[in-house]
């Protein structure tokens, strides 16, 4: 993804995140979105136990990041994908 690109993206998410109202919400990402944010190190690993077992998660702003292979490279939207 090129920096243009992955700017006026985090930009978009920036901007929805401090608008939101409401109830936390995690990210879900195109894959390409996850790498960049992860690369650029702006993703936090978080590690907790839910009932005995080790959960790993990655966070941007707060917000628990889910990547989804079917999302273009740099589309994301608030929530998680059911079904």
């Amino acid at each position: 993804m090129n920096d243009e690109l992955f700017s006026s993206t985090l930009t978009a998410m920036d901007a929805t995140i401090d608008a939101w109202i409401g109830k936390l919400s995690g990210i879900t990402v195109g894959f390409a979105l996850a790498h960049e944010l992860y690369r650029r190190e702006l993703l936090e690993t978080i590690d907790h136990d839910i009932e005995g077992v080790r959960w790993r998660h990655r966070r941007y702003r707060g917000r628990i990041v889910q990547p989804d292979a079917e999302l273009g490279e740099n589309d994301f939207y608030f929530g998680m994908r059911i079904g």
